[in-house]
């Protein structure tokens, strides 16, 4: 495949990761923080892959967003070597992330507050 880039530069094809759609049920609670810095991160564990979000927002996003729910995610996969090969992981960084809630599920319902990482 040829190396391409969108219009905000972001490069397609070569580098060692590869676009990706996955969809699943989540496997956990989404974890969302913010520091004190304004940085933005969210993770998802999606049957046994990590999902990453980042930039502004993301915390905010997947607060609705709860274990059991069925999620799509879009984003480009990339391999996470460990210090020993029972820590390698697999890592998909999300552009895009849908999530059709369980009937039971309500957005509005009181949830625990995210954490906060301090300067």
């Amino acid at each position: 495949m040829r190396e391409a880039s969108t219009a905000d530069g972001t490069r397609i094809g070569g580098g060692g990761s590869s676009h990706a759609v996955l969809r699943g049920r989540l496997g956990g609670p989404a974890r969302g923080i913010r520091t004190a810095e304004g940085w933005e991160l969210a993770a998802l564990d999606v049957g046994g892959v990590l999902v990453t979000c980042a930039g502004p927002g993301a915390a905010d996003a997947v607060r609705c967003v709860d274990a059991g729910d069925e999620v799509v995610v879009q984003g480009l996969l990339r391999a996470r070597r460990g210090g020993r090969p029972g820590d390698d992981a697999v890592e998909l960084d999300a552009s895009l992330l849908a999530v059709r809630r369980r009937r039971e599920a309500h957005p509005r319902r009181r949830r625990a507050r995210r954490p906060r990482i301090a300067a």
